[in-house]
């Protein structure tokens, strides 16, 4: 719902990040991405869930992204969502499909899994704080909070670092 007040500039962050690893699409940045309709959990026709489906119809552009934290892929799993978005009617005629693989572990810069652009949870924090830097001054209070706190949950977490002030106080 944009209660970050940031339109489109979080999604175009993240797609700039995967398409330096992939700059087929770079083209799609320029492009004004405010009809994102973001769906989690989507569902295809085998039942399965995408983890996060963007579609962005007026622009002809649809990405999923499978966010791989502790768990390896299920089977054939990421060609199943692949095929979702390449044999549904709706997309056919889509000029970006764009399949993102989001995990907490680095990787090589030109590597590809089953047609996926690799992107890492490193990526996401930069991306965020880049965009904090930039438009802190659009921010509520409880959406800095929020975004503070999900920085913080994600590199503890998730990146597995730890604040060593509390380390220290814990000794």
């Amino acid at each position: 719902f944009e209660s970050h007040n940031l339109q489109d500039e979080f999604l175009k962050e993240l797609l700039k990040i995967a398409l330096r690893k992939d700059n087929r699409l770079i083209s799609v940045l320029m492009k004004d991405l405010s009809d994102a309709q973001v769906t989690l959990e989507k569902l295809t026709n085998t039942g399965r869930r995408m983890d996060i489906f963007i579609d962005c119809p007026l622009n002809k552009l649809v990405c999923v992204i499978e966010n791989k934290i502790w768990a390896g892929e299920g089977c054939n799993q990421l060609e199943d969502y692949k095929n979702y978005v390449l044999s549904h009617d709706k997309y056919k005629d889509y000029d970006y499909k764009i399949f993102l693989f989001l995990t907490p572990y680095e990787y090589e810069p030109c590597e590809d899994y089953k047609g996926y652009i690799r992107i890492n949870y490193r990526d996401i924090i930069k991306a965020i704080n880049k965009l904090v830097e930039h438009n802190n001054y659009l921010f509520e209070d409880s959406v800095k909070i929020f975004i503070e706190h999900y920085k913080q949950m994600v590199e503890r977490d998730i990146m597995g670092k730890t604040d060593k002030e509390i380390v220290d106080l814990c000794r």
